[in-house]
């Protein structure tokens, strides 16, 4: 079974934030539910996901991958 963990990868042993574990959990999700989607996802992982505040009380999230 995948831990959020393993869809994250970080220099240095820098532990990751509490949003990119939300963010690598719902890639594990994605994978593990959707069978169109594992093939492509499964290899996949991210270095960094941040949430940043735009115009109009509207927030985006960017997905930092390698």
């Amino acid at each position: 079974m995948y831990t959020s963990r393993k869809k994250i990868h970080k220099d240095n042993d820098v532990e990751p934030t509490e949003f990119e574990e939300t963010v690598a959990q719902a890639l594990i999700d994605l994978e593990t539910s959707n069978q169109d989607f594992k093939t492509e996802l499964q290899d996949r992982f991210i270095n960094k996901a941040v949430q940043r505040d735009i115009s109009g009380n509207r927030k985006a999230v960017v997905i930092y991958v390698p």
